[in-house]
């Protein structure tokens, strides 16, 4: 067998080299499509103050305990129609009764309603008491979809509130 030249053996072993750079062109190529799709798809829903809300979360607890307590129950409703600007007209129906079953009076009941994919589409609301523990609100929103409505209840130095998801078409 014949020995092989130095110029051969160099030769050789020159694509060595450019495969790590290859290697770590697609390691960063790859890395770069990733973050282009993170900012991309990121929305820019945040909750604000996170940490605070963090710091605050045993006076949460309590407060969920002392809401358990009251053993309170809504009931919500809706009819929906199609508006004018291609928006949702919507009537809002609270029903709110004590743990018996009894009809809740002369509360302070405000919603807020936000989608929970898109923010900017926020839509506060009073709700007027129209019979004993039976609280409406008429109101538009911009588009229709998923929503996600929360309710707060005040009267005689108690605070109440309640979450829940709607599909509004």
């Amino acid at each position: 067998m014949k020995p092989s030249s130095p110029a051969q053996s160099t030769n050789r072993g020159r694509w060595i080299p450019w495969a790590f750079v290859g290697a770590f062109a697609v390691v960063a190529a790859a890395n770069g499509i990733f973050v282009w799709l993170a900012f991309d798809s990121f929305p820019g829903l945040e909750t604000e103050g996170a940490y605070e809300k963090g710091l605050a979360y045993d006076s949460t607890l309590v407060a969920a305990g002392k809401q358990r307590e009251l053993g309170w129950q809504a009931s919500i409703s809706h009819e929906t129609a199609i508006s004018a600007a291609g928006g949702l007209d919507l009537t809002l129906t609270v029903a709110l009764s004590d743990r018996a079953g009894a009809p809740i009076a002369g509360l302070a009941v405000r919603a807020l309603l936000w989608r929970p994919t898109a923010e900017g589409f926020d839509v506060p609301a009073d709700l007027h008491e129209m019979a004993p523990g039976r609280y409406v609100a008429a109101l538009t929103l911009p588009l229709p979809g998923q929503w996600d409505v929360r309710l707060i209840a005040d009267g005689s130095g108690t605070s109440w509130q309640t979450s829940q998801r709607l599909i509004l078409h």
